[in-house]
């Protein structure tokens, strides 16, 4: 399944720890304000590194397994 209903929603499925794992995709460019990921609320998130691969010259995913 894929979680992409915004930063409430994350937030929601990993207090449930419903979430086991993560790929975020990194882009190089810095944004001084933007969307959470999550949302502010009581969970913490233990993450593994499986794997970062570079999509193209502006772009590193990194993928995560939840611990």
């Amino acid at each position: 399944m894929v979680l992409t209903g915004g930063s409430t929603n994350n937030a929601a499925f990993a207090k449930q720890k419903l979430i086991d794992e993560l790929l975020l995709d990194v882009q190089s460019i810095i944004i001084g304000k933007g969307i959470s990921l999550f949302a502010p609320d009581d969970f913490q998130l233990s993450l593994k590194l499986l794997e970062v691969k570079k999509i193209d010259s502006k772009i590193i995913q990194l993928h995560y397994k939840v611990v």
